[in-house]
């Protein structure tokens, strides 16, 4: 199994129904068995942050067992899923930690992410 992440970012006006993203991305997940949501919450900027506040993201864990096809599921489901702008998908690739932006013009090319990564999975 491949733990991945996607943050959404939390803005007023443009996040779309969490719980129905939810439900969507564990319906494209399991009808193309790939995996499956492990949980969610919201990261905050700063401890003393608010949720909505600028900086802000709903943070959905999710484990893939093909990486491949789970994360090209994942970026099928929320492109069509009109997934906000600034929406990151987190995953380690050998020990590696990489990541995407989606835009209005699509996902960016993998670019090596900012948090720690996991050693190689076995």
């Amino acid at each position: 199994m491949h733990f991945v992440y996607v943050k959404v970012p939390q803005r007023r006006h443009a996040t779309p129904d969490l719980e129905d993203l939810h439900n969507a991305l564990q319906l494209a997940l399991d009808q193309a068995q790939a995996g499956g949501i492990l949980g969610w919450g919201t990261s905050l900027p700063a401890a003393e942050a608010a949720a909505g506040a600028p900086g802000s993201f709903h943070r959905i864990d999710i484990e893939l067992q093909a990486p491949e096809a789970g994360l090209q599921v994942l970026r099928e489901a929320l492109s069509r899923l009109g997934g906000p702008a600034g929406t990151e998908l987190h995953y380690t690739q050998d020990g590696t930690a990489w990541q995407q932006s989606l835009s209005v013009q699509g996902w960016s090319a993998p670019m090596p992410g900012s948090g720690t990564h996991r050693p190689p999975d076995r």
